[in-house]
């Protein structure tokens, strides 16, 4: 019936301005904001009555796969003659347009299979088949051949998000349910392997989805009894992204605002839009280089008239390249900034609310990138383990004395933060088409605080963390280590880093 049911919907849609075709669906005037990904149709083992739905033309706008089996007996639905008879179809409608100038490029395509000594079901375990009564074997080098089939369809039809997330859940689901089979053959000997992945699952996943998708923001003003927080932030960030959604989140609230980033023209402009934004809030602006030494003073004398009791450490950025080509003064500044001011602010105003008996928030921008190894972005995913391994240490150390801590992985996110990064590297400019918003990020640390310490925001960071509930991180650095070599910004950089080489050594010959 699923496979029906795939056809039915490709059907349908096609007849609409978003089909399932990725080419076609692009080309549509509202695609970012719809976000609608590109995606293939593939059908087992069912069609749709002529009588529901038209299927003909599906392959117009959609690339289609089907598979049957030549012994099911389904007459009318998944028989072998209702497969050869679609193939028919399929290939009429496909020359019959060969002349037509479709969008995009796009080219009909649609591939019809028929396994000799198969019969309907003929993908599932044995148990299954036999509780389904179906009227073939279970083959498993088919099934395996069929699997192949079906993961090249897809690496070949879906270019971006879509194969990343329908893929990666199709073979989580695929594993589930090969466990669940196995369970049910063997349980005495898999039940303790389920229980540990049931309580490793639900462990993670309760909290992930609460703090996604139950609680709500909090007013923190009220909350903490503050009436001042300091934002920080680094070179674009401040103009659009997750350090000024906050800033104004806090101001809505009716908080004043230290403004802590780099002392250019963005924090002027970003303070002087505030500041008009919210007439009745007070804003002071501190210029500091985050990545360099000398930011504390500034800090300290532009708040020792104050009491600042929320602090959101939200400076940070990426620094592209091999790890090896980049000069260490570049390396230091990426880690400073994205983690050394984080221990001095942190040190300072902790302090200071220890010494008046004051409640408080320590809140830390991390990453989801610091779940994965980050080749040629080193630092960004280092400095960010860090940032939560810190966060995670320290706040129950300040759990007694009321003052709370709450880290953040937010998900990509839309911001300036990718301006140029985008260009350098393919993985980040699909990141960037896939982000969540600023203020989304900013809600997410009023919704949480005090509440959960660590944060997984966003589809990115939950599926990552699921992802390594299946896959040990050990092993996955193995894979990165072999796999690495076949991608094309890294083979660009060991290239430009190979003939820096050789013009140092040539300058010394």
């Amino acid at each position: 019936m699923g496979g029906a049911l795939s056809l039915a919907l490709a059907a349908k849609l096609g007849k609409t301005s978003k089909p399932l075709d990725g080419k076609l669906i692009q080309s549509h005037p509202n695609f970012e904001s719809d976000g609608i990904f590109p995606i293939a149709v593939i059908s087992f083992y069912g069609t749709p009555s002529k009588n529901f739905i038209d299927i003909s033309e599906i392959p117009l706008s959609t690339p289609v796969q089907a598979h049957f089996g030549q012994n099911d007996s389904f007459k009318g639905f998944s028989d072998s003659e209702t497969a050869l008879e679609l193939d028919a179809v399929w290939t009429d409608t496909i020359q019959m347009n060969r002349r037509k100038n479709f969008e995009n490029f796009y080219r009909p395509e649609a591939q019809v299979f028929v396994y000799p000594q198969s019969g309907h079901a003929f993908m599932n375990e044995i148990e299954m088949q036999r509780r389904i009564n179906a009227q073939a074997k279970y083959q498993a080098t088919l099934v395996g051949d069929v699997w192949k089939r079906v993961g090249k369809f897809f690496r070949e039809k879906l270019k971006n998000t879509c194969y990343v997330v329908l893929v990666t859940m199709f073979f989580i689901f695929r594993w589930i349910y090969s466990f669940w089979w196995l369970y049910t053959s063997l349980p005495l000997l898999t039940a303790p392997f389920f229980l540990f992945g049931f309580i490793s699952l639900v462990s993670y996943l309760v909290p992930a989805l609460i703090a996604n998708f139950v609680v709500k923001p909090q007013n923190l003003k009220t909350k903490y009894n503050a009436k001042w927080a300091l934002v920080t932030g680094q070179i674009c960030s401040m103009a659009s992204g997750i350090g000024a959604a906050i800033v104004r989140k806090c101001a809505a609230q009716g908080l004043n605002v230290v403004i802590v980033a780099l002392d250019d023209n963005l924090l002027t402009e970003t303070a002087a839009d505030v500041t008009k934004e919210f007439p009745d809030v007070e804003f002071r602006t501190v210029g500091a280089d985050l990545s360099g030494i000398d930011y504390m003073d500034n800090i300290i004398r532009a708040t020792s008239d104050i009491e600042v009791q929320l602090v959101f450490n939200n400076a940070g950025y990426i620094r592209t390249g091999l790890f090896g080509h980049l000069s260490i003064s570049t390396i230091m500044k990426n880690y400073d900034c994205n983690s050394t001011n984080y221990i001095y602010i942190s040190h300072h105003f902790l302090n200071l609310m220890r010494e008046r008996g004051q409640k408080g928030l320590l809140a830390y921008t991390a990453s989801s990138g610091c779940f994965v190894p980050t080749p040629m972005t080193i630092m960004y995913g280092s400095t960010k383990v860090f940032v939560a391994q810190f966060a995670a240490s320290l706040a129950p150390e300040l759990y007694e004395d009321g003052i709370e801590v709450c880290c953040v992985h937010p998900s990509p996110t839309k911001s300036r933060f990718y301006d140029s990064v985008s260009k350098e590297l393919g993985i980040v400019a699909f990141f960037e088409r896939t982000s969540v918003g600023p203020e989304q990020v900013a809600d997410a640390f009023f919704s949480n605080a005090g509440r959960f310490t660590i944060v997984d925001f966003g589809y990115f960071s939950v599926l990552t963390k699921i992802m390594f509930k299946l896959i040990d991180w050990n092993f996955f650095a193995e894979i990165m280590k072999i796999g690495i070599r076949v991608e094309k910004d890294y083979q660009r950089m060991k290239s430009e880093y190979a003939e820096t080489i050789k013009e140092k050594l040539a300058s010394r010959s």
